[in-house]
């Protein structure tokens, strides 16, 4: 798969590729983290950026699939959490209440999924 396509791949299948060790959690991470350097600056999609997390969380899922090791329906794909998703040391947007929702997040790193940014709706900024 080309870069492009694997930017716009379904979850499944960047984790079938992930399972059948066709392209590692650490390459598509970095993948993602170069084309939000890219596009956010135009975009501004991404509120927090946590590049260092999101490559640590891809190379431990890397070391999982290497080793056999347990995996997740979604190990080694990484995501983007909502800015009402409350989440440690990140910001929040601050004219926003923020939505009380503990589980989520946990359930989707339960799953194996990397997810270590944050993205919010371009457009909040103009009314905040």
């Amino acid at each position: 798969m080309t870069n492009d396509s694997l930017a716009f791949a379904a979850a499944w299948e960047v984790r079938d590729l992930i399972s059948k060790k066709e392209i590692s959690p650490v390459e598509l991470t970095e993948l993602f983290l170069r084309r939000i350097e890219a596009l956010n600056p135009r975009l501004n999609a991404y509120l927090t950026v946590a590049a260092e997390e999101a490559l640590a969380a891809a190379r431990a899922a890397e070391k999982a699939v290497l080793s056999g090791g347990p995996q997740g329906a979604l190990h080694g794909v990484p995501i983007s959490v909502k800015d009402l998703e409350l989440t440690k040391d990140a910001k929040e947007h601050s004219r926003l209440s923020p939505l009380q929702r503990p589980g989520a997040r946990s359930r989707l790193g339960g799953g194996g999924a990397g997810a270590q940014r944050r993205s919010h709706h371009p457009w909040e900024d103009q009314y905040s």
